[in-house]
């Protein structure tokens, strides 16, 4: 028994080209070698018998050829008769050629393309033409009144309970299938008639949907895609192969096709694409034509027709699932980006921004130069992929509005420019160096004017904006070009030569000619002008260019594009955007002597990151991770797209109960016992043997140890005073992490607040956090379990925490200098964590005490930029005589490898020599360092003297 295919084509509305693309693949298929059955279901409204393949065709047993609907209703008239003779054992004679016909048009084309000897045409193979055939089985052997009356007494429901429907479709499939058929091609019914769902369930294993891009028809054809892909559907009859095909497509303009593809993907949000697209032929409206067969070969036929029916094939015979959509219930995909922001396309920059808050999108949507400064993974990208024109195009279309000048004002330039591309332009030769700084300077230039240039041809077109002839006449005499006429395409290729003598010539200055030199920032200066002289150039618009890891430019670079950014007027309709770093600005001279840049005067500076408040950037994430859950069908439709409700926080109270369950407070009592005389904790311990909350007993034990009295602790915890209430709100978090380490035990950290807290003002890092989170879940168990459990979040925050660990080792500058000091510095505050001495043991930043010499503030600098420690400018002083120092913190990133809290409560001062110790000092050193640490923060007070001790204690 042949393995044969069963592919239905199916659409939701009819006219949109679904029964001839099947024809057309017949024969394709047929003409490859494949015995083809064309199965026409579309009994309302058949026409596979009045194609050119079948309207000659003729009867190989020259007997009445009957069609589908006959089968049927001779199959229940069997039935009828067996049930009077009351004998079911009687069968059903299928005699199933009688109910199709063969092509005599194919036979003899096929015959005449033999009898001349024609090479074999095959597409994927050389099984070649030979043995091939086409075959029917209509409708109906008669389309007179007696069908429709027929059709009309077909009842489906009776015929499926009646008559075993189910069972006849089965056989059917079996006995094609024993006809040696390679490829049974069903015209199924549109709309949601039985017969749809016998075609598309029962018979076929890959659905052709064919689709025009009218509403009803998007509308109809998604309900189908979820008819298919329904979990119990999809367990009955097994997992379909989808291809989704766009058909006609109207002779419109690309951009209108763009603009209604994109709300396409707003009615139908699981829709990513067709597989293809049929193009629109007017004499396919006249005649029911196979193009396929129109031509002497149909691989070789330049029609796009026959050339997208080829690409149909292809799709068909390969052999993974296939399907456009996404499932929106059952498969459970991970809603969190895996990639870079620079990757994403503009409508997930479009689906997936959100406004950082505060003044910055302001700032960047305001022609005044701006800075933004942050650590890698604080958005900046993504601020500048919003701003780019690239961005702005899409949301354009997306909104059905015209491209050109009259909707558009900011026209955003976004520059990445490679870090080895930059380097390129160093040069130690004197000489040289002046000649290599015009040289970069003109590089930049014809940078910024290629992508302006394209910017406004995306924007509606050159023409909208101005006479591209007599701008491109400007531009080339300035670049010491001269032609005649110049188009778009050669206008781009004079550029890309322009580039290209640059690098070379700085490649090998000694063996080529200098470039021709541009006067510095004429070229953009040339274009608004032609722009302005157009008209088209309104007051409102300008050209912002955005300039990402501006870090990466070197000083002398930097003092470059200083300078334009000094020379900024809103006449010259030109500003600029850098988005750098933290300390990513080397310099702020400019070419000009003692002339420098100015903040608020000539540019305004703005932080993503350091100095940010965490209520601010809580905000900011739960917009983001909301916005990302509400694209996910699985989040969305189950009503999970608070994160605060997706990731299960474990209550500090329930945490420290998990910890003692086997111990209750024995370890509490027995740390007391240690440390103090029975009769200073007697009533402290009779208190904590009626108190449920193990928690409260830590947190009053942490309070006996800062020296107030046991009957002063009960006594507030017993009445359940204001007081008491303060203290527990503000020591209960500190002293978990103490009540871990008594109890050996692991901090547990979980919730969406720990995974803001970890990520320290990172969006990148939380988005990663939850990404860990969701691929751990999916891989277990509980994988369709929501909330998400505390344990799978501990598990994988702990795991990425790991992970960012181990990425110090091999990335970024000094990375074992770095990777040593995380080290060291991490197990000094797990130390301080372990302490009850501290108010809160929950130090995690530090400020250093005496003159840094030049290495340790190179690395500090360092430091930051690699985004290991956060700069906390200027602590506030609680006394008047308190110098006003900068404080740095362990990024919270690294907190779960040393169960140490990220939150910024408490800060410790070291000094120089102790700094660079952490970061360059010997085994030795650093052990001598570790036992000062615990001498200093083991010590127990008991009582004042005790506490004035430990102050006169060396650190």
């Amino acid at each position: 028994m042949s393995d044969t295919r069963f592919i239905a084509f199916y659409s939701y509305k009819g006219g949109v080209g679904r029964s001839l693309a099947l024809a057309n693949l017949a024969y394709l298929l047929a003409y490859e070698g494949r015995k083809v059955l064309i199965l026409d279901l579309d009994l309302e409204a058949p026409g596979q018998h009045q194609t050119a393949l079948f309207r000659e065709a003729i009867v190989t047993d020259r007997q009445q050829v009957k069609g589908f609907l006959d089968l049927v209703l001779s199959y229940q008239e069997h039935h009828d008769q067996a049930d009077k003779a009351k004998d079911p054992a009687e069968t059903f004679s299928w005699n199933i050629q009688k109910y199709m016909r063969r092509s005599i048009i194919f036979d003899q084309r096929i015959s005449a393309k033999t009898g001349n000897n024609a090479e074999s045409n095959a597409i994927e193979d050389n099984t070649g033409i030979a043995g091939g055939s086409l075959w029917l089985m209509p409708a109906a052997g008669d389309f007179g009144e007696k069908y429709q009356n027929n059709l009309n007494q077909l009842n489906w429901e009776i015929f499926y309970s009646k008559y075993a429907g189910a069972a006849f479709f089965d056989a059917l499939k079996w006995l094609l299938r024993e006809q040696v058929f390679d490829d049974v091609l069903i015209d199924s019914r549109t709309g949601f008639s039985d017969i749809f769902y016998a075609s598309i369930f029962i018979l076929a294993e890959t659905i052709v949907c064919v689709s025009s891009w009218n509403r009803q028809s998007i509308e109809g054809i998604a309900a189908a895609v979820r008819i298919l892909q329904d979990p119990s559907n999809q367990e009955k009859y097994g997992e379909k192969r989808i291809l989704l095909v766009g058909s006609p497509l109207p002779p419109l303009l690309e951009k209108e096709i763009k603009a209604r593809e994109i709300k396409i993907l707003d009615e139908w949000p699981e829709f990513k694409q067709w597989h293809l697209t049929l193009p629109y032929v007017p004499h396919l409206a006249l005649e029911e034509l196979i193009l396929t067969m129109e031509s002497e070969s149909p691989k070789r036929s330049t029609s796009p027709y026959v050339q997208k029916i080829l690409e149909l094939y292809r799709l068909l015979e390969g052999q993974e699932v296939v399907s456009a959509v996404i499932p929106p219930d059952e498969v459970r995909i991970n809603p969190f980006p895996a990639i870079r922001v620079e990757y994403w396309s503009e409508s997930q920059v479009v689906n997936y921004f959100v406004d950082p808050g505060g003044k910055i999108r302001f700032a960047l949507e305001d022609f005044m130069p701006t800075v933004v400064f942050g650590s890698r993974g604080t958005g900046k990208t993504m601020l500048a992929r919003w701003f780019s024109f690239e961005t702005q195009v899409y949301r354009l279309r997306k909104s059905a509005q015209q491209l050109g000048p009259d909707n558009i004002s900011r026209i955003g330039l976004w520059f990445r420019l490679d870090i080895n591309l930059l380097r390129v332009f160093n040069e130690d030769n004197k000489e040289l160096r002046k000649i290599f700084d015009l040289l970069f300077g003109q590089f930049l230039d014809i940078l910024i004017l290629r992508k302006a240039l394209g910017a406004l041809d995306e924007l509606g077109g050159l023409e909208a904006w101005c006479d591209p002839a007599k701008l491109f006449s400007v531009l080339t005499r300035e670049m010491g070009e001269k032609h005649k006429e110049l188009d778009y395409a050669a206008m781009e290729e004079i550029i890309e030569d322009k580039l290209a003598s640059i690098r070379a010539y700085i490649n090998n200055p000694d063996i080529r000619n200098r470039p021709y030199i541009v006067q510095g920032n004429i070229l953009l200066k040339l274009l608004v002008e032609e722009l302005l002289d157009h008209g088209c150039f309104k007051p409102r618009h300008y050209f912002a260019i955005f300039i990402d890891e501006y870090e990466n430019f070197c000083s002398y670079q930097q003092r470059i594009v200083n300078t334009r950014l000094k020379q900024v007027k809103e006449s010259d309709r030109v500003t600029y955007k850098l988005l750098a770093r933290n300390d990513g600005i080397h310099t702020y001279e400019t070419m000009a002597e003692n002339q420098e840049l100015e903040e608020t005067y000539d540019l305004r500076i703005y932080k993503l990151d350091e100095g940010l408040e965490y209520k601010s950037f809580f905000k900011n994430i739960s917009d983001i991770v909301t916005r990302h859950l509400e694209n996910s069908y699985f989040f969305k439709r189950r009503g999970y797209t608070n994160p605060e409700e997706l990731f299960d926080a474990l209550s500090l109270e329930d945490e420290a109960f998990s910890i003692s369950k086997r111990r209750s407070n024995k370890p509490l009592k027995d740390w007391l016992a240690k440390n103090y005389q029975y009769e200073d904790t007697k009533k402290l311990l009779l208190w904590m043997d009626n108190e449920t909350n193990l928690l409260r007993q830590a947190v009053a034990v942490v309070l006996l140890n800062q020296g107030k009295t046991a009957d002063d602790v009960v006594n507030e915890f017993k009445n359940d005073s204001s007081r008491a209430r303060d203290w527990y709100h503000n020591y209960s978090m500190g002293t978990l992490y103490w009540l871990c380490s008594l109890y050996r035990n692991t901090k547990s950290y979980n919730g969406f607040n720990q995974i803001v807290g970890i990520a320290g003002n990172n969006t990148r890092v939380a988005l990663d956090l939850c990404y860990i989170i969701i691929e751990k879940w999916l891989a277990t168990e509980d994988g369709h379990k929501l909330p998400i459990s505390t344990k799978i979040q501990d598990f994988a925050i702990h795991d990425q925490a790991e992970t960012y660990f181990r990425q110090l080792e091999v990335k970024g500058q000094n990375a074992d200098q770095v990777h040593r000091f995380v080290e060291r510095l991490g197990r000094l505050l797990e130390i301080i964590h372990k302490s009850p001495r501290q108010s809160e043991p929950e130090i995690n930043h530090f400020k250093i005490i005496g003159k840094l010499d030049d290495e340790s503030k190179k690395f500090l600098k360092c430091c930051r930029a690699e985004a290991v420690l956060r700069w906390l400018p200027g602590n506030k002083a609680k006394k008047l005589a308190d110098e006003h120092k900068d404080a740095w913190q362990l990024n919270p990133r690294y907190a779960p490898n040393f169960n140490i809290s990220w939150r910024r409560k408490k800060c410790m001062d070291i000094s120089v020599s102790e700094f660079k110790t952490m970061y360059s000092g010997s085994d030795a050193k650093w052990k001598t360092l570790v036992s000062k640490f615990e001498k200093k923060y083991r010590m127990l007070s008991r009582g004042k003297d005790a506490l004035r001790l430990q102050k006169r204690l060396p650190i």
